[in-house]
């Protein structure tokens, strides 16, 4: 996928590569045609100077304009107009010394307006004053979230200084005010392809997917960037999608051998009958062919060794190319079944790692078969249906037990993401059976303390042929009880989602393994989530989150938990109104996962609304919205932050524009209107607050987070009384 990474070279011609801005003409050009005139300064009125001094500026006659703007500097005061149109002057001559002071004394007089902050940002990245200009950028980002020249130019200076991912950020945000404003094409495909490139190149091909997604939306026609799309298809599992856009690219150029390449490969893997049409393609049009396409080709002429040989070929190089391992499949005498059987399962595992779980399932479906005409020449079945007679399983048909235990477990990860849920509790199911019966007959044999006695030391020394047979039993106890362990939290948390009674089992996941904090970590989310406000709930969720992360730092090689862990519990500690836990733990989370947009979120909410630590706030809600910058809750956070730090103009910027994002996606937060309304109300906009205030009460019953209703109903009358208006 070498297209991926082609190097441009980026050359920036600062504010101005996408756009282009108009000289501001503000008076007509029908001055007097004349020179300067006699008459002494004092008896010209100013609107006379100013007059002259647009008509010089108009016919680019500088040095007079110059004159004629600092006369009117003098008999006006510091006026914003005539201080900007100098800047602009001395800017077009060159001297960026002299235009930058009179921009600074412009923004001075009027500190919140965009176009001089502009002429500001672009002197200083003339004179290669990065730092400058991004602070002055940030501010114009600030007052207007949608400007895509400050968030092209932010994006563009990080791109230039390697900070790839404060680039990725500001293409994002442009993309998204682009989409609003201008609808520019190539601005977004810029946009779109550079923060494709990022994901990729950290590994994240499903974000990578996303992007690329959205450049072939407006640019169907882009035959690199459709191929580079397909490969990402792949990539990602979705090997009939990949198939059908290399159909499309292969009508516009029928002879390209890595696009026939491609495509055979997924045509292949989900065995399409049109994969022998496309390999006698690809073969008249390349003289040597490589080991894969050698083996696909043996495997349909049914020369089976050859192609066995050249697919193990493919798998020392690469032993993980799916391809391949499916085409060992089909080489392998189907009388071999413990080799199929091994293939089928390899598949799928390979298939879960690529989320193409509809293949993994595929595949678990052919284990399935064998394991079950394997089952037909044992007797295990039977024994395990009475174990309470204690007849051990001999080798065989301990080997076969343990093969379904994996193979149910397995599939019910692909049942379950497939949204087959109550498929999966079915396997899940299946499998704690098996690991159960088996444990019965194990179990039989033994009591707890030589359990016990096998983890000592003491059992280890003891080096009796006895102890050699106990020590492989239990053994065999241990790995069960991991494997039931693991089987568990999954049928839990799953069941938990379907509403499932999940107490019985919850006390189970502690009782098989008291030391793993995972099972504390399980039960206090289910817990939490099933509390609904009762403070009763909430302090047992918080109890066992607490000996979640107490194990963890306990027994951990690093002595500390993960960042979710102290994140739920400090959540935890929030709905028990423990502020100052909760900010410690939330704050830990954050410094071990430091760009985790929902740890960043919640905790700059919370000072927002206690309107503590503001200028935290800020930081941490501008980090979260890096990754999700489309995403209403988190900007309307930061808008809220805005409205406590009485910054107005700026919070209304990021408020309608999370309104908009919501409605978008079908949501109506009526928290969002109330903050609206409260922001307008403090800018004296009387009509815009009532109206915002009732849009929050029509949806009232539909808000994120208590709203006050008889304050907003208040404020309505309020604001509505004719005295107000």
């Amino acid at each position: 996928m070498s297209k991926l990474h082609q190097k441009k070279i980026i050359h920036i011609s600062l504010l101005f590569i996408f756009f282009t801005i108009n000289p501001l003409n503000l008076f007509s050009k029908d001055a007097a045609d004349q020179d300067e005139v006699s008459t002494p300064a004092q008896q010209e009125p100013p609107e006379y100077i100013l007059n002259m001094a647009f008509h010089y500026y108009n016919d680019y006659d500088y040095d007079k304009a110059i004159v004629y703007f600092e006369k009117y500097l003098k008999v006006a005061g510091e006026e914003e107009v005539s201080l900007t149109h100098l800047g602009k002057i001395y800017l077009n001559l060159k001297n960026n010394e002299k235009a930058l002071s009179y921009f600074q004394r412009a923004d001075k007089l009027h500190p919140k307006n965009i176009d001089t902050l502009t002429s500001i940002a672009e002197i200083y990245l003339t004179n290669k004053d990065d730092n400058s200009a991004i602070k002055i950028l940030e501010s114009i980002e600030d007052l207007d979230p949608v400007n895509e020249r400050a968030l092209f130019t932010l994006a563009e200076i990080y791109n230039i200084k390697k900070d790839k991912r404060k680039s990725m950020v500001y293409y994002k945000k442009l993309s998204m005010a682009t989409l609003k404003n201008s609808a520019n094409i190539r601005l977004l495909n810029k946009s779109y392809t550079n923060i494709a490139h990022y994901y990729y190149d950290i590994q994240d091909y499903e974000k990578a997917l996303e992007y690329y997604e959205k450049i072939i939306e407006i640019s169907p026609e882009d035959f690199n960037s459709a191929y580079v799309y397909a490969e990402l298809l792949k990539v990602n599992g979705k090997f009939g999608k990949s198939s059908e856009v290399m159909i499309q690219l292969l009508k516009k150029d029928p002879g390209n051998i890595e696009v026939l390449e491609s495509l055979i490969e997924s045509l292949f893997i989900i065995n399409d009958y049109q994969t022998r049409a496309f390999l006698k393609t690809y073969k008249d049009n390349k003289q040597k062919i490589n080991s894969l396409y050698s083996g696909i080709d043996q495997l349909f002429s049914g020369d089976l060794n050859s192609a066995n040989a050249n697919f193990n070929h493919v798998l020392k190089k690469n032993p993980n190319r799916i391809s391949a391992h499916i085409g060992l499949l089909n080489s392998i005498p189907k009388e071999n079944l413990e080799e199929r059987k091994k293939e089928a399962y390899t598949i799928a595992i390979l298939a879960q790692k690529i989320r193409s779980y509809d293949l993994a399932a595929f595949f678990m479906d052919q284990v399935f078969q064998i394991l079950d005409q394997e089952k037909k020449e044992t007797n295990f079945q039977n024994k395990l249906e009475h174990s309470d007679k204690a007849i051990p399983l001999n080798h065989d048909e301990e080997k076969l037990l343990n093969e379904y235990i994996d193979s149910y477990y397995t599939h019910a990860i692909s049942m379950e993401n497939l949204n087959y849920s109550k498929q999966a509790l079915a396997y899940y199911v299946q499998c704690l059976h098996l690991i159960n019966d088996q444990l019965a007959i194990l179990e039989k044999q033994y009591k707890p303390e030589e359990y016990l006695h096998f983890e000592s030391k003491l059992f280890k020394s003891e080096n009796t042929e006895l102890n050699r047979d106990k020590e492989k039993t239990l053994y065999k106890i241990k790995s069960l009880r991991e494997k039931k362990y693991e089987a568990l939290l999954n049928y839990n948390w799953l069941a938990n989602k379907l509403k499932k009674d999940t107490d019985k089992s919850l006390i189970e996941n502690i009782e098989i393994n008291d030391q793993d904090p995972r099972a504390y970590f399980i039960n206090g989310l289910i817990t939490y989530e099933n509390a609904k406000d009762d403070l009763k709930q909430y302090e047992k969720a918080k109890d066992s989150l607490l000996n979640s992360v107490s194990l963890y730092e306990k027994n951990s090689e690093k002595k500390i938990a993960p960042p979710n862990y102290y994140f739920y519990l400090g959540i935890a500690y929030d709905k028990l109104n423990d502020f100052n836990q909760m900010e410690v733990l939330l704050k830990k989370a954050i410094e071990l996962d430091p760009y985790n947009p929902v740890y960043l979120n919640y905790l700059g909410y919370m000072y927002s609304l206690k309107n503590i630590n503001l200028e935290s706030a800020y930081e941490y809600i501008k980090r979260g919205l890096e990754d999700d910058p489309e995403n209403d809750a988190y900007l309307d956070t930061l808008g809220w932050i805005y409205y406590k730090m009485n910054k107005f103009e700026e919070a209304l910027g990021q408020l309608l524009v999370a309104r908009t994002l919501s409605e978008k996606k079908g949501r109506k937060d009526p928290v969002i209107d109330f903050h609206i309304a409260e922001t307008y109300y403090k800018t004296n906009n009387t009509n815009q607050a009532i109206r915002f205030y009732k849009l929050s009460l029509e949806h009232y019953e539909h808000s994120s987070e208590p709203l006050d209703k008889k304050y907003i109903e208040s404020q309505v009358k309020t604001l509505s009384s004719p005295a107000v208006k």
